[in-house]
């Protein structure tokens, strides 16, 4: 990945055809790799980090890529659009634990037979 001063931003992975969020668009808000989160723009909405508050009528309107800051002005956060890349490191679990029951489950809803082909 690129340092925090070249974000790069993935055109065309929001519902919003434009340069700037909307209410109802999921985004990205980065604030360093270990600070990665995904939320859905509300109007009126708080969304709560170690950053800070962040209204959302703030951030509805604001370009893709913009660096803004907290009401407060102390830190800062990147808007970004989503892509499967930022989507993965905002889970707050990136693995599943899969028991035998649900892997039964699975399979027989499938139709896994011997001689098929599966891709995970």
């Amino acid at each position: 990945m690129a340092d925090s001063g070249s974000l790069q931003v993935a055109q065309g992975s929001s519902p919003n055809s434009g340069n700037s969020a909307s209410d109802g668009d999921f985004v990205i808000l980065w604030g360093g790799y270990t600070q990665v989160s995904s939320i859905v723009l509300k109007a009126g909405a708080i969304t709560n980090n170690r950053f800070g508050n962040w209204f959302h009528d703030d951030l509805i309107g604001q370009s893709f890529g913009s660096k803004l800051r907290s009401r407060k002005g102390g830190s800062w956060l990147a808007l970004l659009r989503p892509t499967p890349e930022f989507v993965t490191q905002s889970l707050a679990h990136r693995t599943q634990i899969v028991y035998h029951a649900d892997i039964s489950l699975v399979r027989s809803l499938l139709d896994v037979r011997p001689g098929r082909i599966i891709c995970e």
